[in-house]
């Protein structure tokens, strides 16, 4: 009989100790998938910022040029406004499937990776 409680106390400890490092596993896991999203978005976030530096003074260029085409400076600023009215318009109509579903896409690959 005391062969027997022996066996089911060696069970009882076999059991907790599988729980706890499948707990343990569960957090690690987490905390890499964590990490590996926010180091994603972090980089992601300072491409973009430098990309719309670059963007803004290449427009800033563009308009000045044009300007000096139009004869008014104004009419370069104008055009190149009238231009992102234009993208604005596009990305609005087809967020969907411009946007939103890369996005969610891309949650979703990293996520179940």
């Amino acid at each position: 009989m005391e062969n027997m409680a022996n066996t089911f106390d060696g069970l009882l400890n076999k059991t907790a100790e599988y729980l706890e490092t499948r707990v343990e596993l569960l957090r690690l896991k987490t905390a890499s998938k964590t990490s590996d999203i926010i180091s994603s978005l972090v980089s992601k976030i300072i491409m973009v910022g430098i990309g719309c530096m670059i963007v803004i003074l290449i427009n800033i260029g563009l308009a000045i040029w044009l300007g000096t085409i139009f004869n008014k400076m104004y009419l370069g600023f104008f055009a190149v406004g009238v231009f992102y009215i234009l993208v604005i318009l596009i990305l609005f109509f087809g967020r969907d499937n411009i946007i939103k579903k890369p996005i969610k896409d891309s949650l979703i690959k990293s996520f179940l990776k």
